[in-house]
């Protein structure tokens, strides 16, 4: 890339620099979509922990009665 001429460089460098915004709109989209998908699977384990706290609850309550 030394030897070529500035338009040459200039062309590099503005390919280059497209290519990397493109990468990163990509990631970024990408980026929120696996968050979406972590926080769907967190939500689901909360909800079988709450579940399984309330079922524990009710079978102490009903052995201690």
């Amino acid at each position: 890339v030394k030897d070529a001429s500035p338009v040459v460089r200039g062309v590099t460098i503005a390919f280059a620099v497209a290519g990397l915004l493109a990468l990163t709109y990509l990631a970024r989209r990408n980026l929120w979509r696996s968050l979406a998908i972590f926080a769907d699977a967190v939500e689901e384990v909360a909800d079988t922990v709450e579940d399984a706290a309330e079922d524990l609850r009710d079978v102490a309550q009903a052995r201690a009665e």
